[in-house]
């Protein structure tokens, strides 16, 4: 981990900060047990699964004296998610990841299981203290700030990592941006998806795509909380303004090209929200319950999802 520094692009250090999470979840094996990981899915990865070298665990055999005495930590299970499995992608990083798991303590390998949302204050004691995986900025952190202080911050809490930050924020354009809201940072606030396809295509929406990932860039951050793969066309929905707008098959046209565009600028990107969201209720102020049928599910709302991890995100949020 001695070239630390030299992992600070998006994809690469979403990466290995992941494969170590997984390194470190399966040492930390009394520590935690989590039923569910963030679906991740390649960013900075190579695209075949030909060209990525599996590396195996050791594992002591079946039946001696060091099985007998450790449990045994296996492989995250090998889950197919368009061109890669979980296992393809993270091959090339899971020595780099128990290297360093191995050192750590428990309560570290805990700690990289988080992505914590960036504390008012603090900030660099919580990094020194719990290692988390990374830190999720919302607007009040940009406030008042110009591109350099934002910049100096965004260092500062990388440089009091031991391991390689995911620093994000939500900057999906329209009615969440977390950034592009404040002068001092950004000319003007990114439009929404609707408003950008409609002025010039899917053409603008790869330009528009390209200048939030050279504004958050800059800025210091290497994951962009979106783009939003929900499937809604009624305005009535709580997540329209934030959608697309559109039919699953237009929905999905617009997630693989966004996320095509974060792929070849080494920019990791996050799916959201889930698949049903676009039709239900706002789960930030109670519980949405949905009682469609599967196969509607199959045929809308999984689709986008389904475009967008074959064109390689990181993670769905």
């Amino acid at each position: 981990m001695t070239g630390r520094r030299g992992w600070r692009g998006g994809g690469k250090t979403v990466l290995l900060t992941v494969a170590l999470t997984l390194a470190a979840v399966g040492v930390a094996y009394g520590a935690l047990r989590l039923s569910n990981l963030l679906v991740w899915n390649g960013s900075g990865a190579q695209s075949s699964t030909a060209e990525l070298p599996l590396e195996s665990r050791s594992m002591p055999e079946e039946g001696s004296a060091a099985a007998a005495s450790e449990p045994a930590v296996s492989q995250p299970e090998k889950i197919g998610m368009g061109r890669l499995s979980m296992q393809d992608l993270f091959a090339g990083y899971y020595k780099a990841a128990e290297k360093k798991a191995e050192q750590m303590t428990v309560r570290e390998k805990v700690g990289q299981v988080f992505l914590f949302r960036c504390p008012a204050s603090g900030q660099l004691e919580a990094l020194e203290t719990y290692q988390p995986a990374g830190y999720c900025l919302m607007a009040d952190a940009f406030a008042d700030k110009t591109k350099e202080q934002v910049r100096a911050m965004t260092d500062s809490f990388q440089a009091a990592s031991d391991i390689p930050l995911a620093l994000c924020c939500d900057e999906e354009g329209g009615t969440v941006v977390r950034v592009s809201r404040y002068p001092a940072l950004a000319g003007q606030r990114f439009q929404s998806p609707q408003q950008v396809f409609a002025r010039g295509g899917m053409d603008a929406v790869r330009a528009d795509t390209v200048d939030k990932i050279e504004l958050l860039r800059e800025l210091g951050l290497n994951m962009n909380l979106a783009p939003v793969a929900d499937v809604s066309t009624n305005p009535s929905d709580f997540i329209y303004d934030r959608s697309f707008g559109r039919p699953a098959e237009e929905t999905a046209a617009f997630i693989r090209t966004s996320v095509n565009v974060y792929e070849a600028n080494g920019f990791s990107c996050v799916l959201k929200h889930f698949p049903g969201y676009g039709n239900n209720a706002d789960t930030h102020t109670g519980i949405a319950y949905d009682s469609r049928s599967y196969d509607t599910f199959l045929n809308s709302d999984f689709i986008p999802f389904e475009a967008g991890i074959s064109a390689g995100p990181p993670a769905s949020w």
